[in-house]
């Protein structure tokens, strides 16, 4: 670590009585499909040099989702009689000192029909008899399981989402009718099963609670949670919601943010679904039929597909690939309501060439940029 050439990121964090801050960054280069570095279940392994090439994945491969950023820390705490780093193994469940928030950024469209103003999130949870807490959940969560000791859980803040926006949940490994067996009577209410492993919200208000089976304790699950925003949601606006794992110690020990970011550039929003559903396409062409996460695929390109659809893009002309649907033709986009000589013009596209292959690119082109004042 002193060696790497990133000096912004070599900070030595004193040890004191005080609290002591400091910020690193980093980037994450996923967009290198034919390179490939883990296997689908690394476990606790951090060397994967004698493994078999055939059985690795790229960090592509291994992402089940559209966006996801990670904020993480790491809290040393000062105490003569606990040690002073987290122990080999301990993850954000096990280790009061570590911590995270997955952010995930999707937009939406409008105008546009329901399809068009669908947006899904994958994720995973799982909680070891051994979890320790990050949190202590709110007073109205802690009374809604009060008479249920015992029970794990998913509690989903609906935040700021508009009045008619419908939430589902989507748990391949929990029979939806047992979840909902679990719910205090007051409670029950909110959701309705809509098909074996799916429930619906349909009625959103401050906090909707999900009760978990025993029986799926420590198991690692993954999950989709899908919201279909109404009719009358406008360009710019912002939507956040929030999901906590919450234990049957009435703790907190994961939680993740849905930020929804509502565009009415559709010409874009089609270029980027288009790219996503060829690459979720390949990586599914990756799953085995045994993997957990193939179900939360197929449910994100069937989503993915009706949305395309509903803005008039036929899903089957997008081909499986790592490299997404380009190339891109020119796109025009702008403000809503511009006249067409107004508009902003964006070029994206690609090029393949060799490795080790000399390049000579020669460009000639004669650009006028007028600018004026829009009231």
């Amino acid at each position: 670590m002193i060696s790497q050439p990133d000096p912004f990121n070599i900070i030595d964090l004193p040890n004191g009585v005080s609290e002591q801050v400091r910020f690193f960054g980093c980037w994450l280069d996923i967009n290198q499909p034919d390179v490939a570095h883990f296997p689908a279940n690394p476990g606790m392994a951090t060397n994967f040099s004698m493994t078999n090439p055939a059985d690795l994945r790229s960090i592509q491969a291994l992402i089940g989702s559209f966006h996801q950023c990670l904020v993480a820390e790491v809290h040393y705490k000062y105490d003569a009689g606990a040690p002073d780093l987290p122990h080999q193994g301990d993850s954000l469940a096990t280790s009061d000192k570590l911590s995270q928030r997955n952010l995930a950024l999707l937009p939406a469209a409008n105008p546009g029909n329901a399809a068009a103003r669908t947006v899904q999130q994958s994720f995973e949870f799982k909680n070891p008899s051994n979890a320790k807490t990050i949190g202590a959940a709110a007073p109205s969560v802690r009374a809604a399981v009060r008479e249920l000791r015992g029970i794990d859980a998913l509690v989903f803040w609906w935040g700021d989402l508009p009045k008619g926006t419908v939430a589902d949940v989507y748990l391949p490994a929990v029979l939806a009718r047992d979840a909902l067996a679990l719910n205090p009577p007051a409670h029950a209410p909110v959701w309705r099963v809509l098909d074996d492993h799916t429930l619906r919200c349909a009625a959103l208000g401050d906090v909707a609670f999900l009760p978990l089976p025993p029986a799926v304790r420590e198991r690692a699950l993954s999950g989709l949670v899908t919201l279909r925003l109404p009719r009358g949601i406008r360009h710019g606006q912002i939507f956040r919601c929030v999901g906590q794992q919450y234990t049957s110690q009435r703790r907190i020990v994961g939680a993740f943010q849905i930020s929804v970011r509502v565009s009415a550039d559709h010409e874009r929003l089609i270029i980027d679904d288009k790219d996503q559903l060829a690459i979720l396409e390949h990586n599914l062409t990756l799953m085995s039929q045994t993997d957990r996460w193939r179900p939360i695929q197929e449910r994100l390109i069937a989503q993915l597909s009706e949305r395309l659809e509903g803005f008039n893009v036929d899903p089957g002309s997008v081909a499986p690939s790592p490299w997404g649907a380009g190339p891109h033709r020119p796109v025009l986009g702008g403000r809503p309501g511009r006249d067409e000589g107004d508009r902003v013009l964006r070029f994206a596209g690609e090029a393949m060439f060799p490795l080790n292959a000399d390049l000579e690119i020669d460009i000639q082109a004669k650009i006028r940029i007028r600018s004026k004042d829009i009231e």
